[in-house]
């Protein structure tokens, strides 16, 4: 990094290559994504080194260039890599195939240089830019604003939606400010191939955003939220009903005799014939131990009926109860958390478990294959 003034890019082929090297190299870290996040931010980052330290001035994540949309679809749907995934924006167009005479060459004679616009793009943010809206752009964005809010307040029980829409409230600033931008450095560009004049006073470009570019950032927060809807799992969709139907309906539960048990949530007995889907999400979690914490977040478990003063209906409680549940039928043993307050099942290996407990693997349609690769 010292010899590329402090630079550094990280490139990976394939999408699938990325996610697997992602905390690789330590169990259950979450290092990597907390990272990448934060350099997705575009704010300033540091590395510290044995008896050195490193500073980039700004930082940026893309994932792009898909060529099989289809298949980028099934792999988000399948892994939201702890949420790493609800805080990308992805956009995966329909495939269209078409015969090579309908491919439009690129004619440098008529079309800027991709390289043209970044360095309009660079040079222009040499300094920090503060972008404003025009009155146009702004009613705009307030009126998408509110329908964002409402859309989000009328979706009552899943909570992975309204999450994705709370994010779309929260981006759509950012992405009226790339789409204003990326179009007026590609028309500087197109007006310098047309002139054959090059300009770098950037004096034609503005950091007011206009009415095009919100309608444009509508358009694309729209195909976004839609796309990923689309990608979430078939047990997470709601039903085209006024009140969205759950998988299965909310268990009723004593509060005073869950403050005492967990385990009274889901009883051993009726477990994999009830629950056995979530049983196969909890068994196909990435690693050899999967948290309470973990099972509750990523709601790999029904939902209970809230408890007291609380609107959490996949509370920590309800998924210690069923990982309990899970050791009693032998898929796993229970432990401690390294900070003691919760706990944790560790996976057990294929020959280390009972027949009755490789009986309920094929009971839930969970290959012996898919287990042992969740392992790894």
């Amino acid at each position: 990094m010292s010899q590329n003034s402090n630079k550094v890019l990280g490139a990976h082929d394939e999408l699938t290559q990325f996610y697997n090297m992602l905390d690789h190299y330590k169990t259950n870290s979450t290092m990597d994504r907390k990272t990448l996040l934060a350099l997705n931010g575009g704010a300033q980052w540091t590395r510290d080194f044995k008896n050195s330290s490193a500073t980039m001035d700004s930082t940026c994540l893309n994932i792009t260039g898909f060529i099989q949309p289809a298949y980028v679809v099934k792999l988000l749907s399948q892994d939201d890599f702890d949420g790493f995934n609800d805080r990308q924006l992805y956009v995966c167009p329909a495939e269209c195939d078409v015969d090579y005479d309908e491919l439009v060459p690129f004619d440098p004679t008529s079309n800027p240089l991709l390289k043209r616009v970044y360095e309009i793009i660079g040079n222009f943010h040499k300094a920090p830019v503060t972008y404003k809206m025009d009155e146009e752009a702004h009613e705009l964005f307030k009126n998408y604003h509110d329908e964002l809010k409402r859309r989000k307040l009328s979706i009552k029980y899943d909570e992975n939606r309204r999450g994705i829409i709370a994010k779309a409230i929260c981006q759509m600033a950012r992405v009226c400010m790339i789409v204003h931008f990326l179009d007026s450095a590609v028309e500087m560009a197109q007006r310098e191939l047309d002139t054959d004049e090059r300009n770098d006073t950037l004096d034609q470009v503005s950091s007011t955003i206009g009415k095009r570019a919100a309608l444009q950032a509508i358009t694309i927060m729209n195909y976004v939220v839609d796309t990923k809807f689309a990608m979430m799992p078939p047990e997470e969709k709601l039903q085209d009903t006024s009140e969205p139907a759950l998988s299965k309906p909310p268990m009723h539960v004593n509060a005073e005799i869950m403050s005492q048990t967990s385990a009274s949530y889901f009883p051993q007995e009726t477990l994999t014939d009830l629950y056995g889907k979530y049983i196969k999400k909890v068994l196909l979690h990435r690693g050899t131990t999967v948290k309470a914490s973990e099972v509750s977040g990523r709601h790999l478990i029904p939902p209970v009926n809230p408890l007291p003063n609380s609107t959490n209906r996949y509370p920590t409680l309800a998924a210690e109860g069923f990982l309990k549940s899970m050791e009693s039928l032998g898929l796993g043993d229970i432990d401690r958390t390294a900070n003691g307050k919760s706990i944790l099942l560790r996976k057990r290996r294929l020959e280390d478990m009972p027949t009755e407990a490789k009986n309920k693997l094929r009971k839930i349609n969970l290959s012996d294959e898919e287990y042992e690769q969740s392992m790894e």
